[in-house]
């Protein structure tokens, strides 16, 4: 296989894997200071719903906060995963079309076409 089309296959899952290794390591840096942050907007936001501290009303206010944060961020790696997916099977395609029309080629000048599976 040509070494320029081996190496743009790979792009896609590269870029993909360097962008999650960021994300890892921007969220290790900072989990603490984020956490901490996360925490007083959900105070600040269930004290504008007019709960006090310490009172059921309260705590349940703060547990919607962390399951709509948790599902955002579910909803996020969701997306990521299914561009990542998007972003290979449209490599693999471009290969299939390439090898298909060097097969074509081949064919045309009279030589074995190459399998392109």
């Amino acid at each position: 296989m040509n070494k320029r089309y081996s190496s743009y296959g790979q792009r896609p899952a590269l870029l993909a894997f360097a962008a999650l290794v960021c994300t890892a390591l921007t969220g290790c840096e900072t989990t603490q200071e984020s956490r901490r942050a996360d925490l007083e907007q959900d105070r600040d936001t269930c004290a504008d719903f007019g709960t006090q501290y310490g009172t059921p009303e309260h705590t349940e206010c703060m547990l919607v906060q962390q399951r709509r944060r948790d599902s955002a961020t579910l909803d996020a790696l969701e997306k990521q995963r299914v561009s990542a997916e998007t972003a290979k099977t449209n490599v693999e395609m471009l290969e299939r079309r390439r090898c298909e029309k060097e097969a074509k080629k081949d064919r045309e000048a009279g030589r074995r076409p190459r399998s392109c599976r």
